[in-house]
């Protein structure tokens, strides 16, 4: 399976899991090794925590750690960083 084939998959089945849950968290940028999303809910942090240690583990066999965490209004905007 070549790479594309697994981003696209792996997106695939992130869409499904939004579709079962409240939780509205999207990724906003994936710059390597870091990652950011934008959520609206203070309480899905946990939730985005788990988006990122996914992403980091997945694309570099790394742990994500939190680099900032800012608010956008009535969302947040978090960083972290694949290490």
């Amino acid at each position: 399976m070549n790479k594309l084939s697994l981003v696209l998959l792996v997106a695939a089945g992130f869409g499904l899991a939004a579709c079962g849950s409240t939780n509205r968290a999207y990724q906003s940028s994936a710059d390597a090794p870091r990652v950011s999303y934008t959520y609206e809910e203070g309480g899905d942090y946990d939730h985005v925590k788990e988006l990122a240690d996914e992403h980091c583990d997945e694309e570099f066999g790394r742990n994500a750690v939190l680099l900032s965490r800012d608010t956008q209004g009535d969302s947040y905007e978090v960083t972290f960083a694949c290490q």
